[in-house]
Formats: structure tokens, C-alpha cells, sequence
């Protein structure tokens, strides 16, 4: 089920790979282009009060989605994607993803 909610994020427009991440920063899930997306995990040490954190950086953005369970589901998405569009179906993702882990 993990998988496939993953891939569902990967079929977004301007999402090259979705990962789930455990707490301990380990790839649970991925699909597609094979990036470490584990660091996301420690950005949300950094800032602890956030649920969603997102990285703009020249080759792409990073968002993520930290879960009750500890757990961060990640995308790495292109330049030009339709952030808010991702956003939405991110957080749809992760609900779902609330009653399986």
C-alpha cells in the first residue's frame, strides 16, 4: 500500500522521486529517479514545529511531509513544477498513509 500511495505522487507533473522515510532516516519507499531524499529527515530536527517543509535550491525543490508516527514523506520536484498542486497531493498522501503506519 506504502508503494503504491508513492507512486501516486510520482505520477505528479514535475515530480522526479517521492520517498517514505522512516525516523531513523531510512528509505522505506522510493520511486524514481534514485535520489537521497533522507535528509529531509533532519531538516524537521531543525525545525520541530513544522509538518511541512520545503527547499528551493537551483536544481530543484525539496518538499516534505512529517508524520505523527516520525515518519517524512519527500519529493523532489523540478524547477518549473506547480508547487501548490504537489502540496495538495501531498498532504492527501499522507493522510492515507496515517492508517497504515
Amino acid at each position: 500500500m506504502e508503494k503504491r500511495l508513492i507512486d501516486d505522487l510520482l505520477a505528479l507533473e514535475g515530480v522526479i522521486c517521492a520517498s517514505l522515510i522512516s525516523p531513523d532516516g531510512f528509505a522505506i519507499e522510493s520511486s524514481g529517479a534514485k535520489n537521497d531524499l533522507s535528509s529531509m529527515v533532519n531538516l524537521f530536527d531543525l525545525r520541530p514545529q513544522n509538518s511541512m517543509l520545503t527547499t528551493v535550491g537551483e536544481n530543484g525543490t525539496l518538499i516534505g511531509i512529517k508524520l505523527d508516527s516520525n515518519h517524512v514523506i519527500a519529493v523532489r520536484c523540478q524547477v518549473s513544477c506547480n508547487l501548490g498542486l504537489i502540496r495538495i497531493e501531498l498532504k492527501k498522501v499522507a493522510k492515507s498513509m496515517y492508517s497504515i503506519l
